[in-house]
């Protein structure tokens, strides 16, 4: 049986885990994979800040995925 796009989104979700923010990581502030770039770009504002990518529901994540 094929594999599904969302039992791949919950594949990646599940491996990249919730909000992460390391100084080392290029990406920086991130939650379920999704960068706080990808975020601003996805909902159409630059302003957005890092608590807007920790309170990002998982829902949201998955439509960015799609």
């Amino acid at each position: 049986m094929p594999i599904t796009d969302a039992q791949i989104i919950d594949a990646i979700i599940d491996r990249e885990g919730g909000y992460v923010d390391h100084a080392a990581d290029r990406g920086g502030p991130t939650n379920f994979g999704i960068t706080m770039a990808k975020l601003r770009e996805w909902r159409g504002d630059p302003n957005l800040t890092a608590n807007d990518v920790r309170m990002m529901r998982r829902g949201v994540a998955e439509l960015i995925y799609m």
